[in-house]
């Protein structure tokens, strides 16, 4: 999982210092907005993504392991039982959100 991480700060690192790089010439402004964007999508799979994982992982074992008492209670009993599920969902909204941001800021562009 650190590993992932790192590769996410990485990769943001570069794809940013190669839309900087872009930017300081005018007709690569889209390009270097495209390249950014690529940046933060990479940060966002492999370390905002890993953390999610990570999360909900520890969500699910804290209660498997101290809170037998409510573990059969519907919420904690779905949550658990679909902890795929609850990955996917957070991973979607995160997924949509950076949509809306890159789709604005490539309209931005034109």
């Amino acid at each position: 999982m650190i590993f992932k991480m790192l590769l996410g700060v990485m990769a943001f690192l570069l794809f940013s210092y190669m839309s900087v790089m872009l930017n300081d010439d005018f007709q690569f402004t889209r390009l270097s907005t495209i390249s950014f964007l690529v940046g933060c999508y990479l940060f966002l799979y492999f370390f905002v993504f890993s953390l999610i994982d990570a999360s909900v992982k520890n969500v699910v074992s804290f209660h498997q392991r101290y809170n037998q008492e409510n573990i059969r209670k519907p919420f904690l009993k779905g949550f658990i039982g679909g902890e795929e599920l609850v990955s996917k969902g957070y991973k979607l909204a995160f997924n949509l959100g950076f949509l809306v941001v890159a789709y604005f800021m490539l309209k931005n562009e034109m």
